[in-house]
């Protein structure tokens, strides 16, 4: 990993944090002694994408918020996880990315998670070509995330999008989740949002 690493370092301003937050293009100026190439920008993203297949997860939280009109809200999330002992390589990628937190968990692992669709989508968009196992994942994140934008609006079209995410955890094989569309969809119907099935 720290060879890679090191090789992806030199071409580490092929993600840029946007003014939204997300990743972009390079539009920094390059030296003109050693400016990064296309082949090498296509590396450090394919090297993105493998870690994200192998040691990374996307993922989609509804999470419970009393304070929102529908009481919930879908959380989009993507996450680079280690064993501690590789906590200062995976320190180096969070600082060639430039994005997200770096959190040391209380299960000995530790992850970059980058959470919010206006981070997500962009950054899902630039390594999605080069995904192998987890593609499937980032199309149904992303489609998650087109509907985000109209789901406070529609208990309805918000259950279906939590439906979406269960589809999502299915794919990722999650057992610990608390929060599903058949959760929210009883609290819909004892709020009278929806009528019972």
């Amino acid at each position: 990993m720290n060879q890679v690493l090191i090789i992806c370092y030199m071409c580490k301003n092929t993600l840029l944090r946007g003014g939204s937050g997300g990743f972009a293009r390079p539009t920094a100026r390059r030296s003109h002694a050693a400016p990064a190439s296309q082949s090498q920008d296509a590396l450090f993203l394919r090297y993105l994408a493998g870690f994200i297949d192998g040691d990374g997860s996307i993922f989609v939280r509804i999470i419970r918020r009393e304070d929102y009109v529908l009481k919930y809200q879908i959380s989009c999330n993507l996450s680079f996880i280690q064993k501690k002992r590789r906590q200062h390589e995976l320190m180096q990628l969070h600082k060639m990315i430039g994005i997200g937190t770096f959190r040391d968990r209380n299960d000995g692992m530790v992850e970059i998670n980058i959470v919010g669709s206006a981070t997500v989508k962009p950054f899902l968009e630039q390594i999605k070509p080069y995904l192998r196992f987890k593609k499937t994942q980032a199309n149904l994140i992303l489609q998650i995330i087109e509907r985000l934008a109209a789901t406070n609006k529609s208990p309805t079209y918000f259950l279906e999008t939590c439906q979406l995410a269960d589809r999502l955890a299915e794919l990722n094989d999650s057992r610990n989740r608390t929060v599903t569309a058949e959760v929210v969809r009883k609290r819909f119907e004892d709020l009278q949002f929806v009528d019972p099935e």
